[in-house]
């Protein structure tokens, strides 16, 4: 008998399968974890199959020699799993695999105890979805839907600081996140595999884990741009990996939230929020005129309402979130004589300036640069700032709040975890990180600084992640909180919405023009991206992809190629990047591509440009 077996280390794609024999005497199951003979040493593998013949001579084959466990270590659905996610987003089936395992650790595996897997009836693959408005409606679903105690509910959030809602609300529970020490991880991932424990709360790394019996998935806040995993391979997406399990497992998937996705809407429209026109809400939305504050001659950073808002909120000793698009003091940096920005001179993008070190910096590549005091271009003297970032909102709100007994804190990729005294209001200033640090049941105010940061980034998704930020504020803040949005174009349609509260026209608008432009939800849209040591070999790789793609797609009526264009920015950490990208009303097999070292794959991806 011979063993498939996926080796536990970094392969390529061709070589994710390898055959041993197996001794005789010896149980593999498909699943059983094993060591295997690899070169000159010991590794670790999964079995993926068992077959009576091998196309390896005999000479040339070596056996397995050990297997760990009484029991298959991955269930067939989890294999299931990895191969789907393997291939649709081209990834070694081994990374994948690997992702199911845990942290390898020889001595206490050789004693670790497995569990027969649950064959138990299931009720059938069923995909619902629960649009709550707010905290106790998801409570009163959930008690409802509570896990009897032989089955397995998993439920999946984006960021690890959103399980607190849920561990305040369910009982015995384990959690799984990739912040875990080995031991943990190790605890608990055979915690879950043996069925000890029926709730498991996790971000999206808990997909992965080993299911004894799992009978229902729920991922909630399901619109957070956080369930996708963009930063690294396989670029999966939480919602779409939770209904492939959901539907190996024969289970049921509830994917949930207080603001659907605009992917999720696409289903909803018959839902009765769809059609609703306002929405019963104590929380006020303002929008601010920045106009207005112009012609007023108020030029700073607060209008004239904020400056009364934060008056009623020092008053009421509430706390204070002030939310800022970017990090650093200002922007762009810019000579007043001939209008040149200073540009990183890696990849041209508009340097930021940081008032702690007095630095320009560009945060994609990490280059830094002293501030000149004349310009670069013409010698001009008047070197001038433009557009504020948390640095210089944080020092506006220290001055505002400098005879108050506040605590000034920023919570942005540059700062520290903020610390805050329970006898003091706090006020924060920050990007959307801040979010996980705010104390929602004392906050009383919220503005928007420029809400036209946020809405006027040149990417398709920008307005729904603005909407699903601000809702997700809504649904955190307390009832009495007030929420200020300041802007130059109050007309905007989406911010009727917010303020209504109904937000079904904006959906529809959403929608209507996702479905013109030939985006998701109703085509599919493959972003690949090759990073070349320079310009030439980058561009060079694109378009001898590009004409694959030509060729793989010529009988496609619909298919739609956008020739190679620069990634944003065109320079990441020495290398160039040139993007492709295919449109196309159902996803492309990539097996046809034969993708070299290079190349980063992106299915519906976040962003079309970085």
């Amino acid at each position: 008998m011979y063993a498939q077996v996926v080796p536990l280390r970094r392969m390529p794609r061709a070589l994710s399968v390898l055959d041993y024999r197996i001794p005789r005497g010896m149980n593999a199951p498909v699943g059983s974890l094993v060591q295997i003979p690899f070169r000159t040493r010991k590794i670790f593998g999964i079995v993926n199959a068992l077959s009576k013949t091998t196309n390896v001579p005999e000479k040339s084959l070596q056996e397995v020699q050990k297997v760990f466990g009484n029991e298959p270590l991955l269930s067939t659905p989890s294999l299931h799993l990895a191969h789907d996610i393997a291939h649709r987003y081209t990834t070694p089936l081994p990374t994948v695999i690997a992702t199911l395992c845990p942290p390898l650790q020889p001595r206490k595996l050789t004693t670790m105890a497995l569990e027969p897997f649950a064959m138990v009836p299931k009720r059938g693959f069923e995909s619902r979805y629960l649009w709550y408005r707010d905290v106790k409606e998801k409570h009163r679903w959930f008690g409802e839907h509570w896990p009897k105690d032989d089955e397995q509910t998993l439920i999946i959030v984006p960021e690890k600081w959103h399980l607190r809602e849920w561990e305040e609300m369910v009982g015995t529970h384990v959690t799984l996140s990739s912040d875990l020490s080995p031991k943990e991880h190790f605890e608990r991932y055979f915690t879950i595999r043996n069925g000890e424990v029926p709730l498991i709360l996790g971000t999206k790394v808990a997909l992965f884990a080993p299911y004894k019996n799992l009978t229902h998935i729920i991922v909630d806040f399901e619109h957070s741009p956080h369930h996708k995993n963009w930063d690294q391979a396989p670029r999966y997406h939480a919602r779409d990996a939770a209904m492939q399990l959901a539907e190996l497992w024969q289970c049921p998937v509830t994917i949930m939230s207080h603001t659907p996705s605009v992917e999720s809407a696409a289903r909803l429209t018959a839902h009765s929020f769809m059609r609703a026109h306002t929405e019963t809400t104590k929380k006020e939305i303002r929008v601010i005129d920045l106009k207005e504050e112009y012609q007023k001659k108020n030029f700073g950073i607060f209008s004239d309402a904020a400056h009364e808002a934060i008056a009623r909120a020092i008053e009421e000793r509430k706390d204070i979130l002030v939310m800022v698009h970017r990090r650093g003091a200002y922007t762009t940096v810019s000579c007043r004589d001939c209008g040149r920005i200073e540009r990183c001179a890696n990849c041209s993008l508009p340097l930021i300036y940081h008032e702690q070190d007095k630095q320009l910096h560009c945060h994609p590549c990490h280059h830094t640069q002293l501030l000149r005091e004349t310009c670069a271009f013409c010698r001009g003297p008047r070197m001038i700032f433009r557009g504020v970032g948390t640095q210089a909102v944080e020092d506006a709100v220290r001055t505002l709040l400098h005879d108050s007994p506040y605590t000034v804190h920023r919570a942005d990729a540059d700062s520290d975890t903020p610390r805050f005294d329970v006898e003091r209001p706090a006020a924060v200033v920050g990007t959307s990180r801040a979010l996980s640090f705010v104390r929602w049941g004392r906050i009383g105010l919220v503005i928007f600084n420029d809400i036209d940061g946020f809405l006027s980034l040149p990417e398709y998704r920008a307005t729904a992640e603005f909407v699903g930020l601000v809702r997700d504020i809504q649904y955190l803040a307390p009832a009495h909180a007030a929420i200020l949005l300041q802007t130059r174009e109050p007309q905007r349609l989406v911010l009727g919405a917010l303020q209504s509260g109904g937000l079904g026209e904006w959906y529809r608008e959403e929608l209507s023009l996702r479905q013109q432009l030939h985006y998701p939800p109703f085509w599919s849209i493959l972003k690949l991206t090759y990073w070349g040591p320079s310009y030439d070999d980058a561009f060079r790789a694109a378009t001898e992809m590009t004409a694959k793609l030509q060729r793989l797609t010529e009988g496609a009526k619909n298919a739609m190629l956008t020739h190679p264009y620069a990634a944003h920015p065109a320079i990441r950490k020495g290398l160039h990047g040139i993007v492709v990208l295919l449109r196309t009303p159902t996803p492309v097999i990539l097996d046809q591509l034969a993708l070299a070292e290079g190349w980063k794959v992106d299915v519906d991806p976040l962003q079309l440009l970085s």
